[in-house]
C-alpha cells in the first residue's frame, strides 16, 4: 500500500528588515522553492499589513503577523502555527537560499527522507557555507584540536593548545560534550574525531543527538506537531530564568540538563540548501 506523502510547509519569521527579507525572497524564488511546499508564510513581528502584505504576496507567499514583537519564541511558534501541514521548513528573514532548483529539490526530498527515517530535526544550513555570523565552529574549537579540519567560508583563528586544555580543565567534560554536535561545521569527518557522537543517516547525513548538539534556530526541517508540542511548550512551561517569560530564546531556555537527557535526533546534509546573510538591521 502507498503511503501518504506528508504535506511540507515553509515559515519566515520577520521583524522590520524589509531589504534582508527582499534578498532572501529573490533567492528562494531563484531556488524555485515554492514549487517544493504546500504552503509559505511569511510572520511580520510590528506587523503592517499595507506595507508587508504586497512585498511578500508579490513573491508568492502568504503574509501574516501580530501587531506586536513577540520575540523569538513566541514569534516562532505564530509563524509555525500559521502553517497547517505535516512538516516545517523554519527560516528566519536572513536566510537564503543556495543552490540550483534541482539541487534544492534534491536536498529537500533528502531531509524529508531522514525525517520519515527517525530524524526529529534536519539543520538545513550549508556546512562549509552557513553564514556569518556563526559562532559555533569557535565554540567547538574552544574545546577540540580540529584534526581534519573542513574547507569552509567562515573565518575563524585555532586557539593555542594549553588554552584548549585550560579551557577544558576550567569547565568540565559536560561543557566540553555539549559541542561536539558543532563538529559537523568544524571537522571533514565527524564520525572519525567523535564515534561515539556520530554516526550516518540511511540517506548519507550526518546524525548526533541532543547529548551533544544544542537547539539551533538555523534554518531546520522538522514536524510541525514537534515544533509546537515538544520544542515550543517545553520553553513556555520551564523558560529560562536568564529571561523574562514572555520573551524567550528558544536556544537559552534549552540549554539545560533536560535537553541533554533527551534522546533527540539531528541530521546534517553533506551540502545543505541554505546560508545566512543579514544586510540591514
Amino acid at each position: 500500500m502507498k503511503t501518504k506523502k506528508p504535506t511540507i510547509g515553509v515559515a519566515i519569521l520577520t521583524w522590520k528588515a524589509h531589504q534582508t527579507l527582499r534578498l532572501s525572497l529573490d533567492s528562494h524564488k531563484e531556488s524555485d522553492l515554492l514549487s517544493l511546499v504546500d504552503d509559505a508564510v511569511v510572520f511580520f513581528q510590528e506587523f503592517e499589513p499595507e506595507i508587508e502584505k504586497p512585498l511578500v504576496e508579490s513573491y508568492g507567499w502568504r503574509a501574516v503577523g501580530s501587531p506586536e514583537n513577540l520575540g523569538i519564541h513566541r514569534g516562532m511558534e505564530a509563524a509555525v502555527a500559521a502553517l497547517n501541514t505535516d512538516l516545517v521548513i523554519y527560516l528566519e528573514n536572513d536566510c537564503q537560499s543556495l543552490c540550483s532548483p534541482e539541487q534544492t529539490k534534491a536536498m529537500i526530498e533528502a531531509a524529508i527522507q531522514d525525517i520519515e527515517d527517525g530524524i526529529d530535526t534536519v539543520q538545513l544550513s550549508d556546512r562549509r557555507n552557513p553564514g556569518p555570523p556563526f559562532v559555533g565552529v569557535q565554540k567547538y574549537m574552544n574545546f577540540f584540536k580540529l584534526a581534519n579540519p573542513l574547507e569552509t567560508e567562515l573565518p575563524y583563528s585555532p586557539p593555542a593548545n594549553w588554552k584548549i586544555a585550560l579551557r577544558r580543565l576550567l569547565k568540565g567534560n559536560a561543557k566540553a560534550s555539549f559541542q561536539i554536535g558543532r563538529a559537523v561545521y568544524a571537522e571533514r569527518d565527524p564520525i572519525g574525531k567523535h564515534p561515539e557522537a556520530f554516526s550516518k543517516t540511511p540517506g548519507g547525513s550526518w546524525q548526533t543527538n541532543a547529548k551533544y548538539f544544542q537547539w539551533c534556530n538555523r534554518p531546520l526541517l522538522a514536524k510541525r506537531n514537534f515544533l509546537l508540542d515538544v520544542i515550543f511548550k517545553r520553553v513556555h512551561t520551564h523558560p529560562s530564568s536568564q529571561q523574562t517569560p514572555e520573551y524567550q530564546t528558544v536556544e537559552t531556555a534549552l540549554r539545560c540538563k533536560w535537553w541533554r537527557q533527551q534522546n533527540f535526533q539531528f541530521s546534517f546534509p553533506e551540502y545543505g540548501p541554505f546560508t545566512h546573510n543579514r544586510i540591514d538591521r
